[in-house]
Formats: structure tokens, sequence, C-alpha cells
């Protein structure tokens, strides 16, 4: 039976978590378990901007001291943006305009388009948040209780496959629950196909994050250096990796309808 917080109760067939990283049903599966926090908090946005030509159909990726920032034109005049920072959330009294112009401070020097974007952001538009994630779990499923997303797997952004990994889950369980004769077993090819691509991610989006965040001097040094000797094919192939490697159901060939004609 689930309950819900004004008081009704339902008693479905099986329950599906699909409630984030905060999950009240993960409860149910793997008792105790809390999401980590990084010492860095992320700044969003998506903006109206005039982009360099450059950087009109392309998206940016940055490394800096403690900071990763970057982002993607998503139309021709707008851009999302966000970036990474040490510390806690801004105080409640660093209003929005305080925000907005540390932000332009902080990223004045960076390389194009960053310094362009962040001087466009309104303060309505930037939004922070803390990073966090969730460690892996044993298992996804108690009985008639899945849980999917970031319930299950809630990652840092850094790979860019919260929201991917999500829909991933989705599609794959209602494949299973439609060619498996029950929920238990249903439960248990879903977590066989999407638990060891899940947590990859999960584990890669996390080191790609304490690279993103270095704040010492010679670390800073010594992962710059890393990079610039690393081939452009190596990043490469591994952006292709997560896209193709996906734990998807094979699509299935449409059945002919029948001739009734007479």
């Amino acid at each position: 039976m689930a309950r819900f917080a004004d008081g009704t109760h339902i008693q479905p067939d099986i329950l599906i978590g699909a409630d984030g990283i905060d999950s009240s049903v993960r409860d149910v599966i793997a008792a105790g378990i809390e999401p980590q926090a990084l010492e860095s908090i992320v700044y969003r946005a998506v903006t109206t901007v005039d982009l360099p030509e450059a950087y009109r159909s392309q998206g940016v990726e940055i490394w800096g001291n403690g900071t990763y920032t970057g982002g993607a034109p998503i139309d021709a005049d707008r851009f999302y943006w966000f970036a990474t920072a040490p510390g806690p959330a801004p105080a409640d009294s660093t209003g929005p305009v305080d925000t907005i112009a540390a932000l332009r401070n902080r990223y004045a020097d960076y390389p194009e388009p960053i310094p362009t974007v962040v001087g466009s952001l309104d303060a309505d538009e930037v939004f922070v948040t803390g990073l966090r994630d969730i460690p892996s779990l044993e298992t996804w499923s108690c009985g008639s209780v899945v849980i999917a997303g970031d319930a299950a797997h809630g990652m840092l952004p850094f790979a860019g496959q919260g929201a991917a990994q999500a829909i991933e889950d989705a599609l794959a369980l209602v494949h299973a629950l439609d060619m498996q004769d029950g929920p238990t077993t249903a439960f248990e090819e879903f977590e066989t196909k999407r638990k060891p691509r899940a947590d990859r991610i999960r584990s890669e989006s996390h080191r790609l994050g304490m690279l993103g965040l270095v704040q010492s001097s010679v670390g800073i040094r010594a992962r710059n250096l890393a990079v610039k000797l690393l081939p452009g094919t190596i990043f490469r192939w591994f952006r292709r990796r997560r896209a193709a490697q996906t734990s998807l159901p094979e699509p299935t060939t449409p059945t002919e309808p029948a001739d009734i004609s007479t």
C-alpha cells in the first residue's frame, strides 16, 4: 500500500518510484541511502544572446580553477549555460543582482562564448542548486516495488546523461513489463539490462566532476597537461560510447494488417 502526504492511499499491482534523487520509494528498497553532496554548486540558465558566429552551432566546455562551465545553443539566439563553483549556495542576503555581478566578474576572462553568454544573463534566468549523486545500490526492486531515474541512479551532471538515462529506464521498464509474465521477472530483466550501464555512467560523471572541480594549482596543471596530451579522438570516443551503448530494447517490426477485403 502506498500512502501519500495528503492522507490518501492506493494499493496498486506495482509501484514505480520515479520520484527523484530524494526518493521516498527508495527507502522501501534501500533504506538509509542518502544523496552524497559535493562542496560545490551549479548555476544554470537559458538566455537570449547574440552568439559569436563560431558558437551558433556547437557546444563548449571549459575547465577552470574549481569551476567547470559551458553550454550549447538551443536556437538561433538562445543558449543553455551552466557553471559550477566551489562552496555553498549564495546566502539569502545575496540578491540576484549581486549574484549576476559576481558571475560576470568571475567569467570575464574566460574564452568565448562564456563572457558573452554570462553578460547577457538576467537575474530571473539564473537558478542555482547543489551538486549531489547517490551511491550505487545493490538492487532497484523489492517485490512489487521498483525505482527508476534519479531515484535509482541520481548522478552528477558532468556526463550530460541524467535525463537520458531516465528515458532509457522508462523504455526498458515498459518493455520488460510487456514481455514478462509478472513484475518480479520484469523487474529482474529491467535491472539486468539497465543497472550496469547506468552505474557506469554515474561513476564516470563523478570522476569527471572531480576533474572539473580541482582547485589546487598543482592539480590543475596536471589535469590540463593530461588533457592536452590526449588526442581529441579519445574524448570523442567516450562521448560516442555514452550515446551508442544504450540498453534499449530492440525495435519490433509492425505486423502487417490482415487483408479483410471482399
